[in-house]
């Protein structure tokens, strides 16, 4: 089991949900969580490639180790292919540009990875 701060999970969510998920420029899952056999929708390589690289990137930098890292990058993206078509991603990106703000769509998945590490 791993502890982690609050702090840190809360730090996270802001850090993350901006750069990670998303509104920073585009520049397995834990053993003990299986990852989905395929998701319901298939992004580009390139795009789930440099999505996951910021992400654990940016989770690093705000206090998380390289397995939880790997962990809640893996886990959004792998929710936003399931429950979003590339174009819906895509749109909900371009639309949190524009406000600067973490929409709801990025919080929501947010929230269910990083309860992940919690358990």
């Amino acid at each position: 089991m791993n502890i982690i701060n609050p702090f840190v999970v809360i730090s996270l969510f802001s850090f993350t949900l901006f750069f990670g998920f998303g509104l920073y420029p585009v520049s397995s899952f834990a053993q003990n969580h299986p990852t989905p056999a395929k998701p319901k929708y298939q992004y580009p390589q390139e795009i789930v490639n440099a999505y996951i690289s910021s992400c654990r990137q940016r989770s690093i930098e705000e206090g998380l180790t390289e397995q939880q890292a790997k962990t809640v990058c893996q886990c959004t993206i792998n929710q936003f292919q399931s429950q979003y078509s590339f174009e819906q991603f895509i749109k909900i990106y371009t639309q949190a540009q524009k406000t600067k703000e973490s929409p709801d769509e990025f919080v929501d998945v947010g929230i269910e990875c990083a309860t992940n590490l919690l358990k």
